[in-house]
């Protein structure tokens, strides 16, 4: 998130909390309500206040005895684009 958005990340909040940038925000939030739904999905899209770093996201569904009660999402910053 500092490098992205130039935000220190508190214990407790949103990442909904650090992302100023609307596109970003739907972004994310599109993919957070596939996992949540039971579908994994994977993104590579353009992120931060510049729009000048990539990251490919993959997010997944956490499961605790069938019911999902989480969601998992891990990036990899894509320094190739």
């Amino acid at each position: 998130m500092k490098s992205v958005y130039n935000a220190e990340v508190e214990y407790g909040k949103s990442i909904f909390d650090y992302i100023p940038v609307d596109k970003d925000q739907e972004t994310q939030k599109y993919h957070y309500d596939l996992a949540i739904n039971g579908k994994t999905t994977t993104n590579i899209h353009r992120y931060g206040l510049n729009h000048n770093k990539y990251f490919e996201t993959y997010y997944n569904p956490v499961f605790l005895e069938g019911e999902i009660v989480g969601i998992s999402v891990v990036s990899i910053n894509d320094r190739t684009k």
